[in-house]
């Protein structure tokens, strides 16, 4: 198994977000390094998908997704803070399943791992979009950094094992 990790390269599809574009280079430095003075302000019902980068292209089967990501949840809010999902670059057929992160008040890096339920095959993935949908009402958050972090099988079958045979003959 090998992994890669893909971080936004570019704005897709954006509704209510406080900052102007483009909105990717606000969250796009990864969680290593992040910049918690350069964050992604979601407003009320505010969603958007953020374009990300082409597998490597040695990549033949995706088979496991997570994302890590640093945020916190404002303080004045009591509701959800919303979803994450990855999403074909059409933004409308889904790669993963949705999921609810749990975040604090605090600026804090969180991993959760996301089901696989479409393709999962290199070309299906190229372009894909992480699509980030906040909560209800009172669920304001701030993104600082994002990257998904992906595990993929390599293509060329047999795992780079060459195996050689021998013969000796007598004279």
């Amino acid at each position: 198994m090998a992994t890669t990790t893909l971080v936004p390269n570019g704005d897709g599809t954006a509704f209510n977000i406080v900052q102007s574009a483009p909105y990717y280079a606000y969250v796009d430095e990864g969680t290593t390094t992040p910049n918690d003075s350069d964050i992604l302000t979601f407003g009320g019902s505010g969603s958007i998908f953020l374009l990300l980068g082409d597998l490597p292209a040695e990549c033949d089967t995706i088979t496991g997704v997570s994302c890590k990501f640093r945020a916190q949840k404002a303080a004045k809010g009591n509701g959800s803070v919303g979803t994450l999902q990855v999403m074909q670059s059409n933004e409308s057929t889904a790669l993963t399943s949705s999921s609810v992160p749990t975040i604090t008040t605090t600026m804090t890096t969180f991993t959760i791992a996301l089901t696989i339920t479409g393709a999962t095959d290199k070309a299906t993935w190229d372009g894909a979009r992480l699509k980030i949908v906040n909560g209800s009402a009172g669920g304001l958050w701030d993104l600082s950094a994002v990257q998904l972090d992906i595990t993929y099988t390599t293509s060329g079958g047999g795992g780079g094992v060459t195996t050689q045979t021998a013969f000796l003959v007598g004279f």
